[in-house]
């Protein structure tokens, strides 16, 4: 599956794909998951390494800063329609559909941070996991949590605007990322207009500050000429 996000005659053609080949390998692990419904140990570890596997496939084919907007960060809509409508062909519940892209947006945003170029793999995930003691989705989303540095003035700023998470204790008594998303009153379109109307209003505050800085910096020079020449006539000042 391919969808063509940008094209330019200029620029190459930006696009999302998701091998066919990841597809099958969450549909079959989410097909195991659905088996397993006895709540002994043993399935219960089985059930999370399919879990996390269907992680490492979408956080791989993810991994990338051409599928997440500029400013928000969230994934970009067509990608994120696409992904959806996968995982729901692939049986996925829409509650865990939910979850998994959620997760996987926080994690990548968070923790990835792709730049350009980048390719972030099924396997870097697995490591990292192994590397964090990560074997659960429950534990996956903790760390996420916990790897949240909140009360930026950017965060702040943002959360009025776009919406953020809840934020709580944890055991240590820190203050970590919640569980709940809460969305402003705003539309994307909206924040999308909110976000062009704060460049135009940057663009013109550094016109206004520029402006200010090269009248101090004449009105300066000129103070200086005049004193240069008041101390030719032997005139201090």
């Amino acid at each position: 599956m391919e969808i063509i996000l940008s094209k330019n005659t200029n620029t190459k053609t930006t696009t999302f794909s998701f091998s066919s080949q990841a597809i099958t390998d969450i549909a079959e692990c989410e097909f195991q998951i659905g088996k397993m419904q006895a709540s002994n140990k043993a399935n219960t570890e089985l059930k999370n390494s399919f879990k996390i596997k269907q992680y490492s496939e979408v956080i791989g084919a993810l991994a990338n800063p051409a599928y997440l907007k500029p400013n928000t960060k969230f994934f970009v809509d067509d990608v994120r329609k696409a992904v959806d409508q996968e995982l729901q062909d692939a049986k996925m519940s829409k509650a865990s559909r939910k979850r998994m892209l959620e997760n996987s947006n926080r994690f990548i945003t968070q923790i990835v941070k792709p730049k350009k170029g980048s390719n972030y793999t099924p396997d870097a995930f697995f490591l990292y996991c192994k590397e964090n003691r990560i074997n659960s989705e429950t534990l996956l989303k903790k760390h996420i949590a916990e790897e949240y540095k909140p009360s930026q003035p950017k965060d702040i700023f943002a959360s009025q605007i776009v919406g953020g998470w809840s934020t709580k204790k944890d055991d240590n008594g820190n203050i970590v990322q919640g569980d709940t998303y809460k969305p402003s009153k705003y539309s994307i379109e909206e924040i999308d207009e909110i976000i062009n109307h704060l460049t135009t209003e940057k663009l013109a505050r550094k016109k206004i500050e520029d402006d200010a800085s090269k009248s101090k910096s004449d009105h300066d020079k000129e103070m200086d000429n005049v004193s240069s020449n008041m101390s030719a006539l032997g005139v201090s000042m």
